[in-house]
């Protein structure tokens, strides 16, 4: 028996008898089902409703976070913790 099979006879063990039936019943409905069933009808409920990106072009894109970034003036310089390694 697996680890996964362990813990799941544990947690099945713990449950009261009324939520038994609702495990049986859930455990029933994975057993018929093809996985790729699931998974496909799960993903196709988490995007119903999501926004989708505008497209912009790349034109209007272009120096959109001018002055928002900075970089060190010492960038491009070794790490002193790497230097041993670079040797």
């Amino acid at each position: 028996m697996t680890q996964t099979q362990k813990e799941l006879v544990n947690k099945i063990s713990r449950l009261p008898a009324r939520k038994l039936n609702i495990a049986m019943t859930f455990i029933d409905f994975l057993e018929q089902q093809n996985d790729t069933a699931i998974y496909a009808e799960t993903a196709e409920k988490d995007f119903i409703g999501a926004k989708k990106p505008s497209k912009r072009p790349f034109s209007e894109m272009r120096g959109m976070f001018k002055g928002q970034i900075w970089m060190s003036d010492d960038f491009n310089e070794p790490i002193e913790e790497m230097k041993e390694y670079m040797e």
